[in-house]
């Protein structure tokens, strides 16, 4: 892998992929690697339909149809971008995902999600996710200087690396003071707004909340507040809609 590895980069990085969406890319070509043993640019249509294959037949239902072509993606853009090999790519479908109708929250339910959280930091996330109506990834790549509290205004960096800019309220400002007083006055090696309370399993400093951090906070506070809904796992992505 690392002889295509800065290759592979170069190109996400043209495109303007997100740093999360390279490491995603990078560690898939990398898994896809140890499956077919065999040198990258020495790989066949039929080494990739089989490992398509083989995580669908193998890896099911503990791997999700999402999760299949998420893995599937970082291949298909080595072999497009890198090797040129668009006859590979277009022969790779997508695994159809069943669809499903969302849960969402009322406003009486978040509201009692917030109000039965006493940690300052989950406090915190829930009220930033509800008021400003924003994606789990959208709130994970918040950083520091993105509130404005001048203008009373929060910076959002949605997919594509497109901004917005969103109204922060008073409460929500106030909250995140607090926050900052309690948890974040003393962790001052990040630049991202919410990030966990030790430092990963690398030991690196200066990374953001993970998302299966986020998933246990909002589960947590699902939990606290006596919430009981189907598809509980999907409150992260559907719970949390701006009351504007």
């Amino acid at each position: 892998m690392s002889k295509f590895k800065d290759q592979m980069i170069r190109e996400m990085t043209i495109r303007g992929l997100q740093e999360t969406t390279k490491l995603s890319y990078l560690k898939a070509v990398s898994n896809f690697k140890i499956y077919v043993k065999k040198e990258l640019d020495e790989v066949i249509l039929q080494d990739i339909k089989d490992y398509q294959y083989y995580l669908l037949k193998e890896r099911l239902p503990n791997l999700a149809p999402r999760s299949v072509n998420n893995r599937m993606s970082g291949v298909k853009f080595l072999y497009r971008y890198v090797f040129q090999r668009h006859e590979y790519t277009d022969a790779i479908p997508r695994v159809k995902a069943k669809k499903f109708v969302p849960t969402v929250l009322s406003a009486d339910e978040m509201k009692s999600m917030i109000d039965s959280v006493y940690n300052v930091q989950y406090k915190a996330i829930l009220m930033t996710l509800y008021s400003c109506g924003l994606r789990a990834s959208e709130l994970l790549d918040l950083r520091v200087d993105d509130i404005d509290s001048k203008r009373m205004l929060l910076r959002v960096r949605g997919k594509n690396n497109k901004e917005r800019f969103v109204v922060l309220s008073p409460i929500l400002l106030q909250a995140l003071r607090t926050y900052w007083c309690l948890f974040r006055a003393n962790k001052i090696n990040s630049n991202f707004l919410f990030i966990p309370g030790k430092v990963n399993h690398r030991g690196k400093p200066g990374h953001s909340l993970s998302n299966t951090s986020l998933d246990y906070i909002i589960q947590a506070a699902v939990k606290a507040a006596g919430i009981k809904k189907s598809h509980p796992s999907q409150y992260k992505i559907h719970i949390l809609c701006s009351p504007r």
